[in-house]
């Protein structure tokens, strides 16, 4: 290549790398984010839930890693946030929720500003000493080049059993004087992803 065209290929180069510079990860913006969870007691009453405490992460490969904090977890009412810490999570023993998946190819980056991407993955989530696959129905907006906004399409289902927890649900009940929590728990989400550098 002669040498003025090898300056202007080079020139070209850092001026696109300029423009666009290397991005290594996304982060959850938890003040504008939320997880939450529905429980159902007495088969007709349904409650919304969340944990105060939690990271999303996902790196330039797709991986996504999400951990909570479960003794984060806010029902509104401090009696039961503690009761659940101590005999449904076991936060003394497990102290978070770990979800960990890979998001489908050329997601984020093929996403351009203002347009809506639904898709679906499957991830590992651990919990309370177990290890499943959940199935997760998303949805991707880009609001600008640095940020995205990420929600479930529908809930998705966590089955109690699969956790070791339905011990856990009894102990809840009988010390509420309830005749019935459900055991499967629907889990939603909604958060604002934001770049970082590397």
């Amino acid at each position: 290549m002669p040498f003025p065209q090898a300056v202007k290929s080079i020139t070209a180069f850092l001026a696109i790398a300029c423009a666009f510079p290397a991005w290594s990860a996304w982060q959850s913006v938890n003040s504008d984010s939320a997880i939450r969870f529905i429980s159902i007691k007495k088969n007709s009453i349904a409650e919304t839930h969340h944990f105060k405490q939690f990271s999303v992460r996902v790196n330039d490969s797709g991986k996504v890693d999400v951990e909570i904090d479960l003794t984060s977890v806010a029902t509104g009412i401090d009696i039961r946030d503690t009761r659940m810490q101590e005999m449904l999570f076991l936060t003394d023993k497990f102290p978070k929720a770990v979800l960990t998946a890979t998001l489908p190819d050329g997601l984020p980056g093929s996403i351009v500003v203002g347009e809506m991407r639904q898709f679906k993955m499957e991830g590992k989530l651990a919990l309370h000493g177990q290890s499943q696959v959940v199935t997760l129905h998303c949805a991707a907006i880009k609001l600008n080049d640095n940020r995205l906004l990420v929600t479930t399409t529908q809930p998705a289902l966590i089955q109690a059993e699969d956790f070791e927890l339905l011990d856990g649900i009894g102990k809840l009940q009988e010390v509420a004087g309830l005749d019935a929590i459900a055991s499967v728990v629907p889990v939603s989400f909604v958060l604002t992803m934001e770049q970082v550098n590397k």
